[in-house]
């Protein structure tokens, strides 16, 4: 029986992290309580980071761990400016930690470095986690405009791939309506559907895409000398050019480039409110300004 490290990995970090939510909460000294909450932070970055949401998880440390934890820092520090002892520590056991932590740090820029200088590029796939060209249900990233573009058929290669799906499933989306979120059943038939094309005979024809951009990657697998041993793979990377919004690869799942096409998607209802929420901070940012030159 094999080794799991992905769970011994879980269970170390899940260890950290309910340590220092405990040593946060049952600590006497509220700087110390503080950083512990910094270690609290960084360890649900992790988290983030294992299950591929690399923008939470950037969003967790600058955020959290660094613009929320500098608003608490100065908060105890104003709490505390008639009785400044109580932030002072006991021991001499900072410096040492400190200077460890540093050595760390360095030694694991070090070593990361090392390990990727010279290295050859690494050729993006479409394969998810486990190594298969499958999708799965985390890689439809929209699954109501994936639902729409197929129901539409707009283009000739987007009519194409609805035809060869099932007629059960062409029927729920021929039933499909843009109001209505789309159901978990009607999500996995779509999943399996385009499995089955991923699956299937090679895809491409170059009338039938002509009016698809396709990728380099695409066009490098389409130009070599036997494209029907990556069949598969290229099956793949079509679906993906047809589809560049609605589905994507597993391992740009949860990346800022991903989410952000989402986020400023035109065609997204949640485009508008954002925009308006951006302008609220602008303003209250220049209010402050104004307040703060009038006092001055």
């Amino acid at each position: 029986m094999s080794f799991n490290w992905s769970l011994m990995v879980f269970f170390i970090l899940a260890g950290i992290s309910v340590g220092s939510a405990l040593l946060v909460v049952a600590n006497r000294n509220p700087v110390r309580s503080a950083l512990f909450l910094v270690v609290n932070f960084f360890v649900l970055a992790i988290f983030f980071l294992t299950l591929s949401a690399q923008f939470i998880a950037a969003v967790q440390v600058i955020v959290y761990a660094g613009a929320i934890m500098v608003l608490f820092l100065f908060v105890i520090m104003l709490l505390n400016l008639g009785a400044p002892e109580a932030l002072k520590e006991r021991g001499g056991l900072q410096m040492p930690v400190a200077i460890a932590l540093a050595v760390v740090f360095i030694s694991s820029l070090g070593l990361a470095g090392s390990l990727t200088t010279g290295l050859p590029p690494t050729r993006a796939t479409p394969a998810t986690v486990d190594g298969s060209p499958y999708f799965t249900n985390r890689d439809i990233l929209l699954p109501a405009d994936l639902a729409q573009k197929l129901r539409n058929g707009a283009d000739p290669a987007t009519a194409y791939l609805r035809d060869q799906m099932h007629p059960e499933v062409q029927a729920k989306l021929a039933a499909y309506r843009d109001s209505d979120a789309p159901s978990v059943e009607l999500i996995s038939d779509m999943k399996r559907e385009l499995n089955r094309l991923v699956d299937g005979p090679n895809l491409y024809d170059p009338q039938r895409f002509s009016s698809v951009r396709l990728s380099r990657e695409t066009q490098k697998l389409l130009n070599s000398a036997s494209p029907m041993t990556d069949r598969k793979r290229i099956n793949r990377l079509l679906l993906q050019d047809v589809f560049p919004l609605e589905i994507t690869k597993s391992d740009q799942m949860g990346s800022v480039e991903t989410i952000g096409k989402a986020m400023f998607d035109a065609k997204q209802p949640w485009l508008l409110p954002f925009e308006l929420t951006s302008i609220l901070l602008l303003v209250g940012i220049v209010g402050s300004v104004v307040l703060a030159r009038r006092r001055g």
